[in-house]
């Protein structure tokens, strides 16, 4: 991956590992990561985001991966393998 300029959210409080960062890659994809981990990057398209973030703004719920629709949200611990 070619060096990106990354950019903290303005809800960033400063601290260590409480950051998003956001960058757009030349193809114009959007990439997401916690300053905490720089290695995890979540890759997305501007309209998949869009969405995303339209749903949480209007308090929709967002489904998990692997969660069937209309099934109520697994509850548990989440683990990294």
């Amino acid at each position: 991956m070619s060096q990106l300029e990354w950019r903290k959210s303005s809800r960033c409080t400063g601290g260590d590992g409480e950051c998003v960062e956001v960058s757009t890659s030349p193809g114009g994809l959007i990439r997401l990561r916690e300053s905490d981990r720089p290695a995890d990057v979540l890759t997305t398209t501007p309209s998949a985001l869009a969405t995303l973030l339209t749903g949480i703004k209007a308090g929709r719920a967002v489904r998990r991966v692997g969660q069937a629709a209309g099934q109520p949200p697994r509850t548990g611990r989440v683990t990294r393998r």
